[in-house]
């Protein structure tokens, strides 16, 4: 692996590094601060401005890296229509590789702890520890068939009224501000979300036996406010808590509370990392 990025110049101002990746994608990520890297996974729509306000409270204690999805803001590349998921770890993995890092703590929010699953699943040994708070992915709960369709329809209601009107209705409902994923997106990017991003996240099925076997620390997230609603990503995490005899830690605010109020998030946060960090070093692989 490259070395050399791992730690800025100016801990609290990131660096901007570009890592190739498959396909001859170009994946821009973002590092900062020191100690034991964490890498921010946001959920569908997401860039790294989803994490603008979060990373800097995180750098004081932590080596972040934050990163553009391929596609999106700053990176390029082709997205694979049929295997997006994996496609979206492997380029966690080039980004690690240019970055000179054996292994990362992943904070992974909604749909992006479909892909810290299977980036876990699939290259255990770079992942030392997760935090995954409200997944997306709902294989794990009763009315799972339900679920899909319910988002099925929201993907159908996007060709129907437009994907920039489904997206605000989806967030409105959901209780999500509409401006983590809609800054700098066009109504292409919309879109693709809909039309490539939600399914997969949602229907994407962990390999729980795996991630339980594979001796990284792990911890669930619930918002406070989504406490006992209906939606999907807040019935997963007891879910997962469960399966995976992992702990479950209650976060403040909405499903976006770390972009709503980061502050508050970060007081949550930076203790769970610290725990999951400390916890993998006891765990860790020889």
């Amino acid at each position: 692996m490259s070395q050399g990025h791992a730690v800025a110049n100016d801990e609290h101002l990131p660096e901007e590094h570009f890592a190739m990746s498959g396909e001859g994608a170009r994946v821009c990520y973002e590092i900062s601060g020191s100690g034991a890297p964490v890498l921010l996974v946001g959920g569908g729509g997401s860039t790294s401005m989803s994490f603008a306000n979060l990373a800097p409270l995180l750098s004081d204690y932590f080596t972040v890296v934050n990163y553009d999805r391929r596609g999106t803001l700053r990176s390029t590349g082709e997205v694979s229509l049929t295997r997006y998921i994996e496609q979206q770890a492997d380029d966690i993995v080039a980004v690690l590789d240019h970055a000179g890092l054996a292994a990362v703590t992943v904070f992974a929010t909604c749909g992006g702890t479909s892909i810290a699953f299977d980036l876990l699943t699939r290259f255990p040994d770079r992942v030392q520890g997760m935090i995954a708070h409200e997944p997306l992915t709902a294989s794990v709960l009763p009315d799972a068939p339900e679920v899909y369709e319910y988002y099925s329809g929201w993907v159908r209601k996007a060709r129907e009224i437009g994907p920039l009107a489904a997206r605000a209705q989806f967030h409105e409902l959901h209780r999500i501000p509409y401006n983590v994923a809609s800054r700098a997106q066009p109504v292409e990017r919309a879109a693709f979300i809909f039309a490539h991003e939600v399914r997969p996240m949602v229907e994407y099925v962990p390999d729980l036996r795996s991630i339980r076997n594979s001796g990284s620390a792990f911890v669930v997230g619930v918002s406070r406010e989504n406490i006992g609603s209906s939606f999907a990503f807040a019935r997963t995490p007891g879910c997962y808590a469960k399966e995976l005899d992992a702990e479950l830690v209650v976060f403040p605010g909405y499903h976006a509370g770390y972009f709503e109020n980061p502050e508050s998030f970060a007081e949550v946060l930076v203790p769970s990392l610290q725990k999951v960090v400390s916890l993998s070093g006891a765990h860790s692989r020889p």
